[in-house]
């Protein structure tokens, strides 16, 4: 005999549910996936990470359905090697966004050679995705310097808020400079109008913004205000504000801020990592829906791991599909799922029977050594490179090869 001992009968007893637990989310999420067929939709994901060089990478991942895609893949031990389309200094201070195949960074700190006292910037750089060698390039600046500023897409145009450090600002002028759009295609800045006094933060840009298409408008909440909403009226230019208590008591106990949020029609979507539970709450009835992920495997009992950070980003893809992006801090490897969200089905598992939520496929992307993913963002897929190492329309450049990594 060698000295070696086997497991206990409680250890083996607790393997055998795992695995059969496993096994039935395999099977749930392998009848999802030939039962629901989403509408084709071309995705992808742009990454941003960052070296402990403090230097920047690019990515840019297609995720978009195509008929080779296997959604029952659901194997976490496969990791894809992904290759930057763009390296870049450090702009952890800039604000990230997509509209169709270009990337933008707006604001940032001025750090001039010698000077001890950063200033916020107004320039905006952008970069064309869909190039088979994209580069970085300035455009029209802002009216008004911003550091870190909360930015939304809205119908093609971006609308950036706060950043901009205002501190008991006078009447009828700085106030008035605290939001501004951008059209992609006028290629101006126009300001806003002046928003509630409550949505002007103290020295940093606090507050949540998401963009509501089929309402024409823009959600804003503060993160000192609990109770209140404000929207602002696109069509109208104008803003109001609206009392949710339920929806701001509720993203509050959850911790959500914009990067796990998504809007699909007039629902708003968020992930709650503590309970792993997806949340609904119709803007016009008040309903707050929620219900558990099943299906998230192995990652999943990572993500409930409290004694690790996770960034978590939630991106509405088509019809009742969604992606979930996460990564450990210091971690190398970004998570991918997509899953379905159902208000119509029920189940005694869910918190209150509202929402069925199920993992169809799941990926993992490794960003190389010593990178680790800053911030992420959706954009629609025209001629990107895919995550096989192919490009649509191109033939130099790949950003993705596809690459076995051990655990």
């Amino acid at each position: 005999m060698l000295g070696l001992s086997l497991p206990s009968r409680g250890a083996r007893r607790r393997r055998r549910r795992r695995l059969r637990r496993l096994l039935r989310q395999r099977q749930i999420s392998t009848l999802w996936a030939t039962t629901y067929q989403p509408e084709r939709y071309e995705k992808c994901l742009c990454f941003r990470a960052s070296t402990r060089k403090r230097n920047t990478k690019w990515f840019v991942v297609n995720i978009s359905n195509r008929d080779d895609d296997n959604d029952n893949d659901n194997d976490w031990t496969k990791k894809l090697r992904l290759s930057p389309i763009s390296r870049t200094k450090c702009d952890s201070d800039s604000s990230l966004v997509c509209v169709d195949s270009t990337i933008y960074r707006l604001g940032g700190f001025y750090r001039a050679p010698k000077c001890y006292n950063n200033r916020p910037t107004k320039d905006v750089l952008c970069l064309d995705a869909s190039s088979p060698s994209p580069r970085w390039k300035s455009i029209v600046s802002m009216n008004v310097g911003r550091t870190c500023p909360t930015t939304v897409v809205v119908n093609g145009k971006l609308y950036v808020m706060g950043g901009n450090s205002i501190r008991n600002p006078a009447k009828d002028t700085e106030t008035d400079r605290w939001a501004e759009v951008f059209d992609p295609h006028t290629k101006k800045w126009s300001f806003l109008p002046k928003p509630p006094d409550d949505l002007l933060p103290s020295g940093e840009n606090l507050v949540m913004c998401l963009g509501l298409e089929d309402l024409h408008k823009i959600m804003v909440t503060p993160y000192n205000s609990s109770k209140q909403a404000y929207l602002y009226d696109i069509s109208q230019n104008i803003w109001t504000s609206k009392h949710h208590v339920d929806l701001c008591d509720h993203r509050f106990v959850s911790g959500v801020d914009n990067k796990d949020t998504a809007v699909f029609g007039n629902t708003l979507y968020w992930y709650d990592k503590n309970y792993r539970s997806v949340n609904a709450y119709e803007w016009e009835t008040g309903n707050l829906l929620s219900g558990k992920l099943k299906g998230l495997g192995t990652a999943g009992w990572k993500m409930e791991d409290i004694r690790v950070q996770k960034d978590i980003y939630l991106f509405h893809l088509s019809g009742k599909l969604f992606c979930l992006v996460w990564n450990e801090e210091l971690s190398s490897t970004v998570h991918c799922s997509k899953f379905v969200v159902d208000k119509s089905c029920y189940s005694h598992d869910n918190c209150n029977g509202s929402l069925c939520a199920w993992v169809l496929s799941s990926q993992d992307y490794y960003l190389g050594h010593n990178t680790t993913l800053y911030d992420a963002a959706l954009m629609n897929k025209k001629s990107l490179f895919d995550s096989a190492g192919k490009v649509q329309s191109h033939q130099e450049n790949s950003s993705a090869m596809s690459v076995e990594l051990p655990n």
